[in-house]
Order: structure tokens, then C-alpha cells, then sequence
């Protein structure tokens, strides 16, 4: 278990409460590593910038604090739910079972402690996107 000091504040007691803050990754090297997927090599990448653009814009509409990891060594940069997830003011970063997004966590790691945030590294595999949260029930 490692515990680090605070500074930047993070918290979530559950799951539907409006935003006020929100982490992300430009998918700058986005890209299908799975053969069998019926995408792979046929991303329309125009299409993903403007989506992905679309969901900024949203978030800014709302007022969201946009703060970007820069995670420029994954193909699956953009999935920062599945790298961490938060309880309370406890930042999981959680233990991803495939290798190449090991990678993730790590810049997540020199985030967290770049900005002094409480957090808890998982021991067992797991993904923050598995992880549904709300007061007392995870």
C-alpha cells in the first residue's frame, strides 16, 4: 500500500454527481492493436479528433475543469477510467492485466505524486471502468 501527501484536491462519492473536474488524454496515438477487431486499420481519425473535440467543448460548456495526462507512449490512451478510479479522496491506481498499458498507470503514478494526491496502488488486476461507486457501496 502507498499513501502520498495532498495538495491537489480529488474526491467522488459516487458516480453521478455532476462534474467539476475531469482528467483525460489527447488520443494523439489512438489506434486498434486487436487483429480480430472489425475496425482494426479503419479508424476514421477525423471522425475521433471531432468527437473527441465535441466532448471538450461539452465538458467546457459545463464549466469542467479539464486537467490532461499525457500518456503519448499507449494506443489505448484514451480509456483513463480503466488506469484510476477515486473513493473518497483516495486515488486507486489500478493494476491493468495487459503489459502495454503498464505504461498508463506509471504516468498516472508521476501524476499523482506530482500533485500530491492521496493514493492507493491495487495489488490485484482490476479496471477503474469495472468499478461503479457510490457512498458506502463499491
Amino acid at each position: 500500500m502507498s499513501i502520498g501527501g495532498v495538495n491537489l484536491k480529488v474526491y467522488e462519492a459516487n458516480q453521478y454527481d455532476p462534474l467539476k473536474s475531469y482528467l483525460m488524454c489527447y488520443p494523439v496515438n489512438f489506434k486498434l492493436t486487436d487483429k480480430n477487431n472489425i475496425y482494426y486499420n479503419s479508424i476514421n481519425y477525423e471522425l475521433l479528433y471531432k468527437q473527441y473535440n465535441n466532448f471538450l467543448d461539452a465538458l467546457i460548456d459545463e464549466n469542467i475543469k479539464i486537467k490532461f495526462i499525457n500518456i503519448n507512449k499507449s494506443s489505448a490512451q484514451v480509456f483513463t477510467k480503466d488506469i484510476g478510479f477515486v473513493v473518497n479522496d483516495i486515488f486507486f491506481i489500478c493494476n491493468l492485466k495487459k503489459e502495454e498499458r503498464k505504461v498508463e498507470t506509471e504516468t498516472l503514478k508521476r501524476f499523482i505524486l506530482d500533485n500530491n494526491i492521496r493514493y492507493y496502488e491495487m495489488q490485484s488486476n482490476i479496471e477503474g471502468g469495472d468499478v461503479l461507486y457510490h457512498g458506502n457501496v463499491l
